[in-house]
């Protein structure tokens, strides 16, 4: 059986297959919809579960981190923030979306760094929402 990709309740994407194909630590193949495949790396499963006789597990993938910095604001931003440049530091190879704090802005999962919101409230955002610091609200 072929391994595909498979979003949760929570948002996360993850991989979706048999238990004996898909284990802690390991790089898989993943098929998408279209045909393609790619190379993920798991981090970590969750509890396993039957689907016609066979037991299938969710796949929890590593999130992906550039080895350069960008040379342009990911956001568009063009006031010269910075938040994408290597400000926020990337989460490290091998680390989970789970496990990676979630932007108090837009609700995402990934690096976050301290920030504070038009009110005084302070909080903690991605870089996308980092650009945008003069007009954030936590609240």
């Amino acid at each position: 059986m072929t391994i595909t990709y498979r979003k949760t309740k929570d948002g996360e994407w993850v991989a979706y297959g048999p238990a004996s194909e898909i284990k802690p630590d390991t790089q898989i193949t993943v098929t998408r919809r279209d045909g393609k495949t790619k190379t993920e790396f798991v981090t970590s499963i969750g509890r396993p579960f039957a689907v016609n006789g066979q037991r299938m597990v969710y796949g929890h993938l590593a999130i992906e981190t550039p080895n350069f910095a960008p040379t342009v604001c990911l956001a568009g931003c063009t006031s010269g923030c910075n938040a994408c440049l290597g400000e926020i530091p990337p989460i490290p190879t091998g680390t989970s979306k789970r496990q990676a704090r979630m932007c108090d802005e837009c609700g995402t999962r990934q690096a976050t760094v301290d920030a504070v919101d038009l009110s005084g409230i302070p909080g903690r955002v991605c870089s996308r929402c980092k650009c945008d610091e003069g007009t954030l609200s936590f609240a």
